[in-house]
């Protein structure tokens, strides 16, 4: 019998679900403050039902897992989503990680020069949620734990957000976990500190290659040459938004599996569940990727094999727990 992965999830560790994997998505991301605001009202009932209701309907379209990259600093409530999992079935793989330095608090942003918040600091935070479990408030740890690593490059970052990286990937390696690269324009700086801290690639997925410049430029295939896993993750983002259209990106992953690289490539949405306040509209469904892209390669002669791969086999390797597998 093959192998049984093994994964963190909010639940705790356990044994990967079956069905589908999404990477790359949020279940609920708040802009920080807007909670203390009186004309913004968060309504945890009904968030709790809505984000019910989307997480059925994934599971079933044939969904299994979600990855919830928004990290520490997006209104990560762990019990919810521990609750969430339980109700729903769905296994769900929480973040540890920085969002972008907005949503990051000053007792970080403002300690991080000689003499404050160090690098390995930070990166104890990160790999304590790996191993110990989540944070949640005021100071307490829940049964689950973080599953991976979540970092965004911003397109203005700074020395914060270089420190950050570093303590992302030195957590990475101290645990063995993947780490999620979010790329809005240049990737080459984020990935150079990655590399500099001794990550391996192949535990690395880069997002946001899907964007129209990214997908012109030929960068997904030539990070996958470098042996990282590319992110084609903005399923049902209108092309307005600088996202390539949906044509384009299954003709993305056809090439890389017919050159080989198939086992280098995830695709999901990039949505959010609920969101609240937040600079940019979002859009996209949890049900995006099973509902329209995968008919849609299937339509230009994608086979189960490459939908087996992109969603199920490649999710696994990146998730399981490393030195940890169970035999059936």
């Amino acid at each position: 019998m093959p192998a049984e992965v093994v994964v963190n999830s909010v639940l705790g560790t356990d044994a990967a679900a079956a069905g589908a994997v999404l990477m790359s998505e949020s279940i609920f991301a708040v802009m920080p403050g807007a909670d203390l605001v009186p004309e913004v009202t968060i309504d945890r009932a009904e968030v709790f039902q809505t984000l019910r209701r989307a997480l059925e309907d994934f599971r079933v379209l044939g969904g299994g897992t979600i990855v919830d990259l928004g990290g520490l600093t997006t209104g990560r409530d762990a019990e919810q989503l521990a609750l969430l999992s339980e109700v729903t079935g769905i296994q769900i793989i929480a973040s540890t990680g920085f969002g972008p330095v907005w949503t990051v608090g000053s007792h970080f942003t403002n300690n991080v020069s000689e003499g404050g918040m160090t690098v390995d600091r930070i990166a104890d935070i990160f790999r304590r949620e790996i191993t110990e479990g989540l944070l949640a408030p005021p100071r307490e740890r829940t049964d689950g734990r973080a599953g991976i690593v979540s970092l965004t490059a911003a397109p203005d970052a700074g020395p914060f957000e270089a420190d950050v990286f570093r303590a992302g990937a030195r957590a990475a390696v101290a645990t063995g976990s993947a780490v999620s690269v979010r790329v809005v324009d240049d990737a080459a700086a984020a990935l150079a500190i990655v590399e500099d801290e001794g990550v391996d690639p192949g535990r690395v997925i880069v997002g946001g290659l899907d964007r129209r410049g990214h997908l012109e430029a030929g960068l997904p295939l030539a990070l996958a040459e470098r042996g990282y896993v590319v992110g084609l993750d903005h399923v049902g983002w209108p092309e307005q938004t600088g996202y390539a259209a949906a044509d384009a990106r299954v003709s993305a992953v056809l090439d890389l599996f017919e050159r080989g690289l198939g086992d280098r490539v995830i695709v999901s949405s990039s949505a959010i569940g609920v969101a609240v306040e937040l600079p940019a509209p979002v859009h996209g469904d949890f049900g995006g990727v099973l509902r329209d892209f995968v008919p849609a390669l299937r339509a230009a002669g994608g086979t189960d094999a490459h939908v087996t791969q992109m969603l199920e086999t490649t999710p696994r390797r990146l998730l399981g727990i490393a030195d940890t597998v169970r035999e059936d």
